[in-house]
């Protein structure tokens, strides 16, 4: 490819594993909208993303630079691809509510420890 992929991502849950695949993909440019429950959404709007590593230094996604949602309804129909990253015990009630949104081309790419989540997508 000689010009970058802007994709259209939507990662559903706010977790580390959401949290950090979401934060490369918006440093990578794309266009990273979180979905997380009402308070982690209040946090992140009032004090934006940090990630500490040994591999990506001290980075920082201010509040204002940040797309985060609580609402099926406020997801883009035009996502590209969601990135479902909740824990096994959440993830039938997290796939209701994704469920909910309209994604009529969105591919949806389960990041999870065991099978429980893929079983309820």
């Amino acid at each position: 490819f000689s010009e970058p992929l802007n994709m259209k991502v939507l990662v559903f849950g706010c977790g580390g594993t959401g949290m950090l695949y979401g934060f490369l993909l918006h440093n990578a440019g794309h266009e990273v909208t979180w979905f997380a429950r009402p308070q982690t959404k209040a946090a992140l709007l009032q004090t934006g993303m940090r990630l500490q590593s040994a591999a990506c230094g001290d980075q920082h996604i201010g509040p204002a630079a940040l797309r985060v949602v609580d609402d099926p309804q406020h997801v883009a129909p035009d996502t590209d691809f969601v990135l479902f990253c909740v824990k096994s015990p959440d993830a039938p009630g997290a796939a209701a509510t994704l469920a909910r949104a309209t994604l009529p081309h969105a591919v949806v790419i389960c990041v999870a420890n065991g099978i429980a989540p893929t079983r309820a997508l």
